[in-house]
């Protein structure tokens, strides 16, 4: 199996599924690194000898990470379970590290990439509802009285902020982007029926 069928699960993609074919890509890289980072994080833990209960947290993801891989190369169609799959594992990996982990250890930096994950993974519609959830889960971060959290409301406040901001500019970016793929689209169309018109002229 050579890189690019690695990336594109071993499914054959037409000129009219492109946009599948970078999903299942960009679905692929995802899994890969998040199983990358589930196995640094239990060599870590059993070398360290400490926080076992998360080692089997992390044997588990990383067990769900080899099922959702299986499924993509069944069928195209299970891209949209992976998907919502691999969206909610990256949403609750980064509230686990606002609820668990110190301001100081500059963990809360890796919530700023969740609005490009949901750039490749979800809809408009979809995404801004995952925007949604995550900005009420810090809101009530430091409020809940399960779990004792580090962040004080007006740091979650201004991360909430931030996230919301760069989130406005990813759904913008994407729009422009959808246009210039439409536009260029009507073009192609256009160039083609023109070729064919002087084609059948000849």
């Amino acid at each position: 199996m050579n890189k690019e069928e690695l990336f594109t699960s071993g499914l054959d993609f037409d000129v009219s599924e492109t946009e599948l074919r970078s999903k299942f890509q960009m679905v692929n890289v995802a899994i890969m690194l998040s199983s990358v980072g589930l196995i640094y994080g239990i060599c870590i833990n059993l070398i360290r000898h400490e926080a076992h209960h998360l080692i089997g947290i992390e044997s588990s993801l990383l067990l769900a990470n080899a099922i959702l891989a299986y499924m993509l190369r069944k069928r195209k169609s299970s891209i949209t379970f992976v998907s919502f799959a691999v969206t909610l594992q990256f949403t609750f990996l980064f509230l686990y590290l606002i609820y668990v982990s110190e301001p100081s250890e500059l963990k809360h930096i890796w919530i700023f990439t969740y609005p490009i994950i949901l750039l490749y993974f979800q809809e408009d519609k979809i995404a801004i509802v995952w925007v949604m959830f995550m900005v009420t889960m810090l809101l009530i971060a430091p409020l809940q009285p399960f779990v004792k959290v580090s962040y004080s409301m007006f740091q979650v406040s201004y991360l909430s902020f931030v996230l919301g901001i760069i989130s406005v500019i990813i759904y913008f970016y994407k729009q422009k982007m959808d246009e210039a793929k439409a536009m260029i689209e009507k073009q192609q169309t256009m160039l083609a029926r023109k070729v064919k018109e002087l084609t059948q002229k000849d």
